[in-house]
């Protein structure tokens, strides 16, 4: 007999917010696809009413139009509402509308259970914790967050609670679980690291030609903390010092696009480097394998499946050697790392690159390692360890 999931986020996309942490869904799409579980998601969005006001951002109006209930392929997603407390201080607080809207969807469905996977510390998993305490079932903590030390100060009682309560504990890489056990240093048996998974079936090799012009890409959120700022400098070396025409596309929205912008238009390179907005997963595929290179100059970076993606499409790698990168970035063959937070070395990591026979297969062969289908097979095994199921046994397959 199979047995079930719920599985508890914030993060989760919807149609209004197709790119919203994607690679949740991605990895759920493939659990329900190549594990023997059937699984449930409880994604809790700010209940908001269906009236326009000119004070309230277009985000939080689409929140009131979402459905309550979709269908997926393989497992039903509700979005139930909870109260959205708006002052700093009451964040503490949230929780606990949170919970309740979880709980009155348990209830009225009538789900049942045997285990509760969270994505995100606070509030999810203080949430899963408080529902593992109502109703007894084992909790998997899956955390994704960049700065959860800082966390940790606000929030500490709680998190001690998530991680002692918490039966396994997922890194989405081993730098962060490093960070996990400096912190958390007595829940150091609990924690693995089971990498960030991609559909590598999605992404193909492009008709790529060497071209008098190079094609840069970058792909995510337009903060300081994945170095935009770096890049655009080191773009403006290059135009500089380069005897080859430069252009980038820049994917992607965040707090300072607009600072960005007026960057570009200072350093007047208007002409070389374009911002095109968020761009749908969907259709990432289809971009990502006609460029040339693909730049991530990140200050921080927790894991960073867009590598896996443009590695996916056979496009060599410029980055740095912040966060998690080496880790993914763990060969000459696919990309060269340069120190962050640096322009000079930024321009002469993207000169070599762009002087440099790539073999675009080989590229593509390196990340077969981080296929979803073996992520959800890892975590399947940790569900088995939970919940003492031998592999051997005979559970009925999807």
């Amino acid at each position: 007999m199979m047995k079930d999931v719920l599985v508890i986020t914030r993060w989760f996309p919807n149609r209004y917010e197709p790119a919203r942490c994607v690679f949740i869904k991605n990895l759920l799409d493939a659990q329900a696809r190549y594990t023997r579980y059937n699984y449930t998601l409880i994604s809790p969005v700010p209940l908001f009413p269906k009236i326009n006001l000119p004070f309230v951002s277009k985000r939080f109006r689409n929140f009131a139009r979402l459905d309550y209930k979709e269908q997926r392929n393989g497992y039903t997603v509700y979005r139930p509402r909870y109260f959205k407390l708006p002052h700093p201080l009451l964040k503490k607080l949230e929780w606990h509308t949170y919970l309740d809207s979880v709980l009155a969807t348990i209830k009225k469905e009538n789900l049942s259970f045997d285990l509760i996977h969270s994505h995100g510390l606070y509030p999810d998993g203080y949430v899963a914790v408080k529902l593992a305490d109502y109703l007894g079932k084992p909790i998997v903590m899956h955390v994704h967050d960049s700065y959860f030390e800082k966390k940790y100060l606000v929030y500490r009682e709680k998190i001690d609670r998530i991680m002692a309560n918490s039966e396994k504990i997922i890194a989405v890489s081993n730098f962060q679980k490093e960070i996990l056990i400096g912190v958390y240093p007595n829940y150091v048996t609990k924690i693995s690291t089971i990498y960030n998974g991609i559909d590598i079936d999605k992404f193909e090799i492009g008709h790529y030609k060497k071209r008098d012009i190079v094609n840069l890409v970058f792909v995510g959120n337009l903060t300081d903390e994945k170095g935009v700022d770096i890049l655009i400098q080191g773009i403006k070396l290059l135009q500089k010092h380069y005897n080859k025409t430069i252009s980038l596309d820049i994917y992607g929205e965040g707090e300072n696009k607009k600072r960005y912008q007026s960057m570009v238009n200072r350093l007047h390179l208007t002409n070389v480097i374009k911002f095109k907005g968020v761009i749908n997963n969907d259709v990432l595929p289809q971009y990502l394998k006609e460029y040339s290179l693909f730049v991530l100059p990140s200050r921080y970076e927790t894991f960073g499946v867009v590598l896996i993606e443009a590695m996916a499409s056979g496009v060599p790698i410029v980055a740095t050697r912040a966060g998690a990168i080496p880790e993914i970035v763990s060969s000459d063959e696919v990309g060269i790392l340069v120190e962050p937070n640096n322009p000079r070395l930024l321009a002469e990591g993207i000169k070599k690159a762009t002087n440099r026979h790539w073999n675009r297969e080989r590229i593509r062969d390196y990340v077969q390692k981080f296929s979803l289908e073996h992520t959800a097979k890892k975590i399947e095994k940790i569900y088995n360890n939970i919940l003492k199921i031998n592999k051997k046994e005979d559970i009925t397959y999807k």
